[in-house]
């Protein structure tokens, strides 16, 4: 029965080169909708939702777990097959064939092949499988929900869950192109140093998360008992590619960087105060012969009581003011959706690059 569905087509040698060719829009395209499933938003960079040719694609992994869908795939044959439990309804396409099976019956349809994973055309496998799309255009962007039944928020509530506002009477997000002065030159060169203050606990690894998600990249400055007690997050930030500091004061450095070369095989240079800690001009230029790089901040994340959203926009209107931004945010959860925000904001944005600090980042 197996073999019945999982059927090897006539194989087009053709099909595989097609694949890897197949053109898509980018990701950062105003064109390219924000995908939710059920209950939960889409944010995987890895496997970016594709458009092509007004067609959305998403990758195989987007459908499998969903309530009532099988899911099998046959490494022998690079042969995929879902199947509606409840209804009967199933597909199934190989690597090597450009075409699918859909109940028995054969429709030829490209199956485009990115980041070695399998696209599928959103709208025509969601309607074989008898899953609910879901469409809202909202802010100039085209968002769709996929679902299963077993949703329990509203689409609306879901966005707002997930990228909140305060409506269209709220001031938006400033437009970096000056219409009185449409010279692109002037707001070239802007960069964004995301800092996050810790003590390595699970707020740590929720900040983590985000950025892992959204694929960017921030500075840690761990306190001394944040490595202590948690050496493990420590060693997460720095094997995922963030840059790793030292929140402490001169006294507890010797100490700190001991701690840091038990977790991690060395010590940092990075170096970010206590909060008004008055440091004189012969203890820095000491801290500095040392080879320290004192790191403070120019932006800082406010207050929990406003609203996150207005929050993450001053932040990010703040980036087109100054060449150089130096956020600081603490691994409080409310920062977390501050974060999230200020990532979506920039997802695309041409014109502020995001960087980590590095021992030899000259100081601002």
């Amino acid at each position: 029965m197996k073999k019945t569905r999982l059927i090897v087509l006539l194989i087009f040698t053709a099909a595989v080169i097609c694949a890897l060719s197949f053109s898509f829009s980018s990701v950062a395209d105003n064109t390219s909708p924000v995908l939710y499933r059920n209950d939960t938003k889409y944010t995987i960079t890895e496997y970016p939702v594709e458009v092509k040719d007004g067609t959305v694609y998403a990758p195989v992994s987007f459908f499998v777990g969903l309530n009532g869908i099988e899911y099998e795939f046959d490494r022998k044959n690079s042969s995929f097959y879902l199947r509606n439990k409840s209804t009967g309804r199933f597909f199934s396409f190989s690597f090597n064939v450009e075409g699918i099976v859909v109940d028995n019956t054969f429709t030829t349809i490209v199956f485009p092949l990115m980041n070695s994973t399998v696209y599928l055309p959103l709208e025509t496998c969601a309607d074989i499988l008898s899953l609910k799309i879901e469409k809202i255009h909202d802010w100039g962007i085209d968002r769709i929900r996929l679902s299963d039944g077993s949703e329990k928020l509203t689409f609306k509530e879901l966005i707002e869950l997930y990228d909140p506002s305060e409506g269209p009477d709220d001031p938006s997000v400033i437009n970096p192109v000056d219409p009185n002065n449409p010279n692109p030159d002037l707001y070239a060169d802007r960069y964004l140093y995301i800092t996050v203050e810790s003590d390595g606990g699970n707020g740590c690894e929720e900040i983590l998360d985000i950025l892992r998600d959204w694929g960017k990249k921030a500075t840690f400055f761990f306190t001394p008992e944040g490595i202590k007690n948690n050496p493990l997050t420590v060693i997460r930030a720095f094997a995922e590619n963030h840059s790793i500091g030292l929140k402490c004061s001169p006294e507890e450095l010797e100490e700190a960087n001991r701690t840091l070369y038990e977790a991690l095989g060395f010590c940092s240079r990075l170096l970010r105060l206590p909060d008004s800690y008055d440091l004189s001009e012969k203890e820095k230029k000491e801290l500095n012969e040392k080879g320290y790089v004192l790191w403070g901040f120019t932006k800082e994340s406010t207050a929990p009581e406003k609203n996150t959203w207005a929050v993450a926009r001053d932040l990010y209107n703040s980036t087109f003011i100054n060449d150089i931004t130096v956020l600081k945010l603490t691994d409080e959860e409310y920062n977390g959706k501050v974060l999230t925000q200020i990532l979506y904001f920039l997802s695309d944005d041409k014109y502020i690059t995001a960087r980590v600090i590095e021992p030899t980042t000259p100081e601002i």
